[in-house]
Order: structure tokens, then C-alpha cells, then sequence
């Protein structure tokens, strides 16, 4: 949504707009998201969109974001983030105990 440009982030904010996700699924240029096969965490643009996010009063909501990226942007905010909907990703695999229990 806003790319690699920082300034969209006002613009966003001039329309009324209060809440931004930072990823959907996939790797943005802000962190990467749930989907992906490795999990960097936030970029060093992430941290800087994130303190402009912050000074600016956006909320900035983890849905969809990787569990780094969201441990990260959480100690990064200055702000309390938010999950707007998630369906966390260890849930999407069953603990071996479920696996046992269902395959008997």
C-alpha cells in the first residue's frame, strides 16, 4: 500500500484513513508476513514506517503479519497494536498430541 514511500503514510492519514496492516500474507517492504517460508521480522523501513505511524496516531494492526514482524513492531510501537481478525499460524498445524488423538 504505501510501497517504499514513507510520505504515502500522510497522505493515507490526510483521507481519513486510521488503521494500516503492516503485511498481508506475504513480504512487504515494511516486514514479512504469515505465509512465508522464512520469517525476518520487520525491515529497517518497518521501523521507520512504524514511527511515523506513531507519530502520526495510526493504529497498526499485525493481521496477517509473521510472528516476528509482529514481536518486533510491538516493541518497537510507541503505541498498543492491534490483531483487527488473525487466525494465528501455529494453529494451522496440530500439535502432535491432536494428531495422535484423531488418528485413533
Amino acid at each position: 500500500m504505501i510501497g517504499n514511500d514513507l510520505d504515502r503514510l500522510d497522505v493515507l492519514y490526510g483521507l481519513g484513513i486510521r488503521s494500516l496492516g503492516l503485511t498481508y500474507n506475504s513480504r512487504t517492504t515494511i516486514g514479512d508476513g504469515c505465509t512465508e517460508r522464512t520469517d525476518a521480522g520487520l525491515s529497517t523501513f518497518g521501523l521507520k514506517a512504524i514511527e511515523r505511524m506513531n507519530r502520526l496516531g495510526m493504529l497498526i494492526d499485525l493481521s496477517h503479519s509473521s510472528e516476528l514482524t509482529c514481536k518486533e513492531a510491538i516493541e518497537a510501537s510507541k503505541a498498543p497494536c492491534s490483531f483487527s481478525h488473525t487466525f494465528p499460524q501455529r494453529r494451522l498445524r496440530a500439535p502432535a498430541r491432536n494428531r495422535m488423538i484423531s488418528s485413533s
